[in-house]
């Protein structure tokens, strides 16, 4: 059996690290899911800047710890925040 990662660290600890999961099941199936770590206070103007540019809030349930969008495919991506975390 062959070791899986599922994240790419900056050994430097200079770039934010990348990691992986599965898209999901549910239709349409997504290309990609990308996790944006952002202070709390940049979350509105993101948001803000995600719905002008035509993308949509998916999902606000689970602020302040993070906030789902999508773009007009349909592809998602979370601002994440470090508050309200278990």
């Amino acid at each position: 059996m062959g070791i899986a990662f599922d994240e790419v660290r900056d050994p430097a600890d200079v770039l934010p690290t990348v990691w992986f999961q599965a898209s999901g099941s549910e239709e349409p199936r997504r290309r990609w899911h990308l996790d944006i770590w952002v202070d709390p206070a940049q979350v509105q103007p993101h948001i803000d800047a995600a719905l002008a540019a035509g993308g949509t809030l998916v999902s606000d349930a689970e602020a302040p710890s993070f906030w789902v969008l999508a773009d007009l495919q349909g592809n998602r991506a979370c601002l994440c925040t470090w508050q309200a975390r278990g």
